[in-house]
């Protein structure tokens, strides 16, 4: 036995010498390995070798516990640390329970975590702390918050009205109806209730006196409600005269702000329905055209729109300018010597009719082999035109034919060069008359 006036961290020092001087000479060990559920105890701390051999021990970390299991790890002859099986978890706290009218938000019990609540619809917190946390000891930080109900302030009062019941203060829900003197109407909501937000669901109405004016509609006569007074939701029914054909609703209602709604009707004068042969209308109205209409209108494929292509109805029920006519589209026949035909060559030749050309042998196209006939009867771009290629005599001096030079050289034509001997060439010895009248690749040199 030791002295009792030798302390513990004394003998674990003495203890480690010791070691040291009867391991062999494989070396000592660093520090122990780090872990994050556990610390080392205070008396193996701050140091920096340990001998072969020395044992040391851990404790779990705050808010960790034992699960079993070793808690120490020992230095082994190569200098290393086995790192020991884990013997402490995070330390978890009870579930808790939602709290009256509200409820509690729970994503893990372990230490450390945090809850948080919320209050119900029509509640809120009358608490500042709307949280806790799971603690070291396994315990909640703090208590339950507190959700009381959403209260609001007595409504407004109206003029020439009330409402009921009269109380102080109003829960959340709570409603109050409202109601008008005789002969006043009552413009708004008539019945509006307290909200989880703490204000009223609707502002609060107007009494009112509604009147609306003798309706008066030109050239109709009414159907319905041919006396007044006009008072809200009094309503009348009109027809037009005959001649004359109704734009708007023939049926109005005396609206809360003394107006006739929708608007009053109107009687006006209508023109006959636009029909122009071989065109569609683009305007929307259909059915009733009246006084200053427009219609708009397209020709169908193949046809040329003559006159204008939108008219109006006028006073005296016609349609002004007059309307226009669709007629015809026809281009004259194609003519393009030296060429022959591709597609699109049986006549008559219509608005949009196409046609594709091609020269025959020896000749090159100018201008486009495709042309499209258009609203002016023309053929457009131009009718192409065909034209002889002729490509000039071949000279390269210190060369000899060898093929193809019997002319004319027209498109197409080929020749074939060998050069002199004691001469090389510099190009191809083989070429060709192209569309441009010219030689291609360019003639050949045969150089010395």
């Amino acid at each position: 036995m030791f002295p009792s006036n030798i302390s513990a961290s004394c003998f674990c020092a003495l203890h480690i010498i010791f070691l040291a001087l009867i391991t062999s000479s494989n070396g000592d060990c660093g520090p122990p390995p780090r872990l994050i559920y556990a610390e080392l105890l205070a008396s193996f701390q701050g140091i920096a070798d340990f001998p072969v051999g020395t044992s040391v021990s851990y404790n779990c970390r705050l808010g960790y516990q034992r699960i079993g299991g070793a808690s120490n790890t020992t230095c082994l002859p190569d200098s290393t640390w086995p790192e020991p099986t884990v013997f402490c978890e995070l330390r978890s706290c009870s579930s808790l329970s939602d709290i009256p009218n509200g409820q509690v938000h729970i994503e893990s019990l372990t230490f450390g975590s945090e809850v948080n609540y919320t209050c119900n619809e029509g509640y809120r917190f009358i608490t500042k702390i709307r949280t806790r946390t799971c603690q070291a000891d396994g315990t909640w930080s703090g208590t339950d918050p507190v959700c009381e109900i959403v209260t609001c302030v007595p409504p407004d009062a109206i003029t020439d009205g009330s409402y009921d019941p009269e109380k102080d203060e109003y829960a959340y829900q709570n409603s109050v109806t409202y109601k008008c003197k005789t002969g006043l109407t009552l413009v708004g909501e008539n019945s509006i209730f307290c909200t989880a937000q703490g204000n009223w669901s609707s502002p609060a109405p107007q009494c009112k006196a509604v009147r609306c004016s003798e309706p008066d509609v030109p050239n109709s006569h009414k159907l319905s409600g041919f006396r007044g007074p006009y008072n809200l939701n009094s309503a009348v029914t009109f027809a037009c005269d005959e001649g004359f054909s109704m734009k708007g609703s023939s049926s109005v209602t005396c609206g809360i702000n003394s107006t006739w709604e929708p608007e009053l009707p109107k009687c006006l004068i209508e023109c006959l329905t636009p029909n122009v042969e071989n065109a569609e209308i683009l305007s929307e109205l259909t059915g009733l055209y009246l006084l200053n209409a427009t219609v708009s209108f397209e020709c169908s494929k193949g046809f040329v729109l003559q006159g204008s292509n939108t008219v109006k109805c006028s006073i005296n029920g016609q349609w002004e300018p007059p309307l226009p006519k669709c007629q015809t589209v026809a281009c004259p026949n194609p003519q393009v010597p030296n060429a022959h035909e591709v597609s699109g060559f049986t006549g008559p030749y219509t608005l949009n009719s196409t046609l594709t050309f091609a020269c025959e042998p020896g000749y090159s196209m100018s201008g486009s082999n495709y042309v499209k006939c258009n609203v002016g009867s023309k053929w457009e771009p131009p009718l192409p035109k065909c034209l002889t290629v002729a490509c000039p005599n071949p000279q390269v001096p210190n060369a000899h034919e060898v093929s193809g030079f019997t002319g004319p050289y027209t498109l197409n034509s080929t020749l074939t060069f060998a050069c002199e001997p004691g001469y090389s060439m510099s190009g191809s010895n083989y070429v060709k008359c192209n569309v441009g009248s010219k030689w291609e690749p360019p003639l050949p040199k045969c150089l010395s």
